[in-house]
């Protein structure tokens, strides 16, 4: 980062920007049929980027039929919203 301060905040947002359109993609290609409102705004509204990178390598990990990761999204992140560890997150 740098030393400014509305640098900095410019890079964030264009971070936060990429990883969404990213998630939304990867969600799109492999799962389409589970993009649902309630997801996507899930992870639009979504402010930590360390949870939607971490979102965004759950499909590429895990096999097609295993969505469960995505019903976490619709209720509003997991973990925060479950109370449970990223590690226990299915």
């Amino acid at each position: 980062m740098t030393e400014s301060v509305i640098a900095n905040e410019m890079i964030e947002l264009g971070q936060m920007s990429e990883a969404r359109g990213v998630l939304l993609r990867i969600i799109r290609l492999r799962f389409p049929e589970v993009l649902s409102p309630d997801v996507e705004r899930a992870i639009i509204d979504q402010p930590n980027l360390g949870l939607l990178r971490d979102w965004a390598t759950q499909p590429l990990l895990r096999r097609p039929a295993t969505n469960s990761w995505l019903s976490c999204a619709a209720e509003g992140g997991c973990p925060p919203a479950l109370g449970v560890s990223r590690r226990e997150c299915p």
